[in-house]
């Protein structure tokens, strides 16, 4: 798939683009789609593990099962 992009700058709200297509593009139904622009660059957090780690442990904390007793048979786990 070619794509062709193209970045403007407005003043108003009306502009006019010309934009010469390749070969390739002729007899075929185009999509023109217009976006915005964000110049703002979002920088990503640094995760601090120790936090997460430790928010992930909170969390389970407050649950709490007891296994005593408990055996897995493979056998049942396929009889349905």
């Amino acid at each position: 798939m070619n794509a062709i992009r193209k970045f403007i700058e407005s003043e108003t709200n009306e502009v006019s683009i010309n934009i010469t297509l390749p070969d390739e593009f002729k007899s075929r139904k185009l999509e023109v789609i217009i976006l915005p622009v964000t110049d703002d660059v979002e920088t990503k957090k640094e995760i601090d593990l120790e936090a997460y780690h430790q928010s992930i442990m909170d969390y389970y904390s407050k649950f709490h099962v007891d296994f005593t007793g408990y055996k897995f048979n493979r056998d049942e786990l396929y009889d349905r």
